[in-house]
C-alpha cells in the first residue's frame, strides 16, 4: 500500500484506443488544466449537467467542481483526464472516505464523444491508480435515467453491484484485480483494436500522395493495384500539379480533396513526408502507409528521419503504417499485464519493425503469416497465394 498523501510516480501519460479506434491520452489533471476542465462543464449539455450534479449547478457550484478537479492527486484524491488532441473530452475522479479502502467516483465526458468508451477508459485508469493508494472499492450515485453512466460501471467490472434506493442507484465497483476483469478488458482491448485497423485493412476512401504519370512508378502502381483490386470507394491521386493519373481524379493537397480519405499512401520524398503526415491528420485521416526510401535503410540520417517520424503525434490516426525500403514499420499495441493496470496503448508515437523481404509490390508479404491478416487493397501481392 503507498503511504498516504504520496503521489504515484511514472504514471503519466498513457495512450488508449477508444471503441471507434481512435487515441486518446489519459493522465492526471494539473492546475494548468484548469481552463480546459471549465470549458468541458461549461459546454455540457444541461442533460449532461443534471446527470452528474442531480440538478442543474449554480456557477459557483461548477468553479468549485472545477477547483476540486485540479487538486494534486494524493491518497485522498486521485484524478485523470483524457485528451484526444488537443481536446479535453473527459475527466474522472475518486474521493476517499477517511482512510477506508474506499472512494466516491465521479465522471464527466464531453456531449459529442459519448458511446466511444471514453468513460470506461476513464474509470479503468482511475481505478488503477486508486489500487496503488489501497483503495479496492469505488462507489457512486447514479440517477436512474442516466443508462450511460449505468452501462460504464458494467463494462469497468464484472464484480458491479447496483442498489437502488429513494429514487437513486448506488453504483458499488470492485476494483481488485482477479481474472474475470482482466477478461473483460481484454475482450474490450481486442474490439478497439479491431475498429483501429479497420482503416488501414478495409477503408472506405483513399488517396494516393505522390502518384503521377511514369509508368511503373511506386505511386501510379499503386492507383492501379486499387483499381485491379475492384477498390469501389472513392479514390484520390495526389501531385505537386493536381494532375489526374487516369480514371482517377487529381489535387495538388490532401486540404483540397472533395472529401475525407481513411487512408493515405505516401509515396514522396523522405524529407515532404512528415508534412504529408500533418495535413493527413489535419483532414481526418485515419491510417497511413509510407512507401518511400530514405529512412532506416539510408544511414545515420535516414534512421534520425525515421524516428522522428514515427514520434510525431497522430491526433485523429488510429494506426499509422509505414514501409520503407528495409521493411514494414507497425505499432507495438498493448504492454504489460492487464491484471496490475489498464492495457497501454502505443500509438504513432512507439513503432516495431517488421523486416520484408520484397521492396516492391509486397509491403506486406513477411506480415501477413505473422499478423494472420489478409493484405490490404493497396498491396499488389493481394491476389497471390502464400
Amino acid at each position: 500500500m503507498t503511504v498516504p498523501g504520496r503521489v504515484v510516480p511514472g504514471t503519466d501519460p498513457v495512450d488508449a484506443l477508444t471503441a471507434d479506434g481512435g487515441i486518446v491520452s489519459i493522465r492526471s489533471v494539473t492546475a494548468a488544466d484548469r481552463s480546459a476542465v471549465t470549458a468541458l462543464y461549461e459546454q455540457a449539455s444541461a442533460a449532461s449537467l443534471h446527470l452528474r450534479f442531480f440538478a442543474q449547478p449554480s456557477a459557483a457550484t461548477l468553479s468549485a467542481e472545477v477547483s476540486r478537479l485540479c487538486r494534486p492527486e494524493s491518497a485522498h484524491h486521485v484524478n485523470v483526464l483524457a485528451y484526444e488532441g488537443d481536446e479535453l473530452v473527459g475527466v474522472a475522479s475518486a474521493e476517499r472516505f477517511g482512510d477506508r479502502p474506499r472512494s466516491e467516483f465521479a465522471l464527466l465526458v464531453a456531449d459529442r464523444h459519448h458511446g466511444r468508451g471514453i468513460g470506461t477508459l476513464l474509470l479503468e485508469h482511475l481505478a488503477a491508480r486508486c489500487r496503488r493508494y489501497g483503495i479496492t472499492e469505488l462507489s457512486g450515485e447514479v440517477l436512474p435515467g442516466n443508462v450511460g453512466m449505468l452501462r460504464v460501471a458494467r463494462d469497468l467490472s464484472s464484480q458491479a453491484r447496483h442498489r437502488f434506493d429513494r429514487g437513486v442507484v448506488d453504483v458499488t465497483l470492485q476494483i481488485s484485480n482477479d481474472g474475470s476483469t482482466a477478461a473483460v478488458v481484454d475482450e474490450r482491448d481486442r474490439t478497439a483494436e479491431r475498429a483501429s485497423l479497420r482503416a488501414l485493412l478495409s477503408p472506405s476512401s483513399v488517396a494516393v500522395v505522390g502518384a503521377g504519370h511514369q509508368i511503373g512508378g511506386v505511386g501510379r502502381e499503386t492507383l492501379q493495384s486499387l483499381l485491379d483490386y475492384g477498390f469501389t470507394g472513392p479514390l484520390y491521386a495526389v501531385n505537386g500539379h493536381g494532375d489526374a493519373v487516369g480514371s482517377v481524379p487529381g489535387y495538388r493537397s490532401l486540404r483540397d480533396l472533395p472529401g475525407p480519405a481513411e487512408l493515405l499512401v505516401i509515396v514522396v520524398p523522405a524529407e515532404q513526408v512528415a508534412g504529408v503526415l500533418a495535413d493527413g491528420a489535419a483532414v481526418g485521416a485515419r491510417a497511413a502507409v509510407v512507401l518511400s526510401a530514405g529512412f532506416g535503410e539510408a544511414g545515420p540520417d535516414g534512421r534520425k528521419r525515421q524516428a522522428e517520424l514515427v514520434r510525431r503525434p497522430a491526433p485523429t490516426a488510429s494506426a499509422w503504417w509505414a514501409r520503407t525500403a528495409s521493411g514494414c514499420t507497425t505499432p507495438t499495441r498493448g504492454s504489460g499485464s492487464p491484471r496490475a493496470s489498464p492495457r497501454r496503448f502505443r500509438p504513432a508515437a512507439r513503432w516495431r519493425l517488421l523486416l520484408s523481404p520484397a521492396r516492391w509490390p509486397s509491403p506486406c508479404w513477411s506480415t501477413r503469416p505473422a499478423l494472420a491478416l489478409g493484405c490490404p487493397p493497396w498491396c499488389r501481392s493481394a491476389t497471390r497465394p502464400m
